[in-house]
């Protein structure tokens, strides 16, 4: 005899969240600037657009490199896993970056 279970149908998984963890981006910086101390830092990498924040003091050093080569930023990403059971960045604090030659 088989016992057939019901399948969560797509899209119903739950969802989670959020989740802070260290970790690296890699993109083209194509915006940056705000009023405030929390300066927001926009990356772009193979069509995924990034939102990121930082500090005045590294945005001066980022600020040379608008729409030049990829970079590489170091920080904290705040995740989540939506309901189709991706996981998807809503934020990411940079902390730090590196040049790619």
């Amino acid at each position: 005899m088989l016992i057939e279970f019901s399948r969560k149908s797509k899209g119903t998984e739950e969802t989670f969240g959020p989740f802070w963890e260290d970790g690296s981006l890699d993109g083209m910086l194509i915006k940056i600037g705000g009023m405030d101390e929390t300066v927001p830092v926009h990356l772009l990498y193979e069509g995924v657009h990034h939102a990121c924040n930082t500090t005045r003091e590294l945005a001066k050093k980022l600020a040379p490199h608008i729409f030049g080569n990829t970079i590489r930023v170091h920080g904290r990403g705040k995740w989540y896993r939506n309901s189709e059971g991706k996981w998807e960045l809503r934020w990411f604090d940079i902390r730090d970056f590196e040049e790619f030659e």
